[in-house]
């Protein structure tokens, strides 16, 4: 699975995951992203989707951490058909 497909498929935990690997708030991530401050709760609860010209920067910045150790660990959490792909 691509860091995409995560942020499509899994919006709140991958958000989650990647903000508390970042050290952010929801604030955070949106002042880095240039994003209003209510953007990341909505994507979080699911309460608007993530469009492609936002998430392919934070797919960019997934893929660096999904190659670590806790990476693999986030997506196997996710489920056993799960698995990062480069493609």
């Amino acid at each position: 699975m691509t860091p995409d497909e995560l942020l499509r498929r899994y919006p709140r935990e991958t958000l989650r995951w990647l903000r508390r690997r970042l050290g952010l708030s929801q604030l955070g991530l949106a002042l880095e992203l240039e994003l209003g401050s209510s953007t990341v709760s909505a994507w979080e609860a699911r309460h608007q989707g993530i469009s492609p010209r936002h998430r392919a920067p934070l797919a960019a910045l997934l893929a660096l951490h999904l190659v670590t150790a806790e990476g693999a660990a986030f997506v196997q959490a996710l489920g056993p058909d799960e698995a990062v792909s480069d493609e």
